[in-house]
């Protein structure tokens, strides 16, 4: 399929990248981050609860037109919110500020595309190949772009690409916040951001173990 191949060319793409071009990266959204976020940006908090209502109530103009809060997600459109695993002592590590692409929904809940579990390189590397699937529509009222994207578009060959550690199931009344919308303007900057929240390992063990299965 051709979103495998886009995958691979662009993951080969991205190993080439120097050291500084990857810092300078990091930068560009760190940067986007303290602009769009302030004070809330160095939060290391567990409970991330207030982060999104902190987040939406920003001044910069730019950044609320990117954003916007709901109580439900979309299929293909991306989104942060706050989460509490329903099985959060039995699970390695889990992610409690995920950023997350819906690809389908099941009962009580959605699986879902999480960025946090790759290491920006393979973030940038995917976020990348999907563009290749990018259709146009509208988010209240407004042009807007999403992801034509399914699980079962992606279940063939999930088992093989950089795709399998990101997927995700999210339960609906384990959420702690609303959804942020993030519009298509800002999807790179908001993938990049160093916002994971992983508990009970640090994220260089998770980002290794997610590379194992690459």
């Amino acid at each position: 399929m051709a979103f495998i191949k886009n995958i691979k060319k662009l993951t080969n793409k991205f190993k080439d990248m120097t050291a500084s071009q990857l810092k300078q990266a990091s930068t560009k959204s760190r940067d986007w981050l303290k602009k769009n976020l302030g004070k809330d940006a160095n939060t290391k908090d567990e409970k991330t609860s207030n982060w999104t209502p902190s987040l939406l109530k920003s001044q910069d103009k730019e950044f609320r037109k990117a954003i916007s809060k709901t109580g439900y997600p979309m299929i293909g459109m991306l989104y942060f919110f706050t989460y509490s695993p329903k099985h959060a002592k039995t699970l390695p590590y889990y992610d409690t500020f995920p950023c997350v692409i819906p690809i389908n929904y099941q009962k009580g809940g959605m699986l879902g595309i999480n960025f946090h579990y790759l290491p920006p390189l393979l973030r940038a590397s995917l976020l990348d190949a999907l563009l290749s699937i990018k259709e146009h529509t509208a988010h209240n009222g407004r042009p807007d772009d999403y992801f034509k994207i399914s699980y079962d578009y992606l279940k063939g060959f999930s088992k093989s690409n950089i795709v399998k550690p990101t997927i995700k199931r999210y339960l609906f009344n384990h959420v702690r916040s609303n959804f942020a919308h993030i519009r298509s303007e800002e999807w790179e900057n908001a993938v990049m951001l160093p916002v994971e929240q992983f508990q009970k390992e640090n994220k260089r063990k998770v980002w290794q173990d997610s590379r194992s299965m690459v």
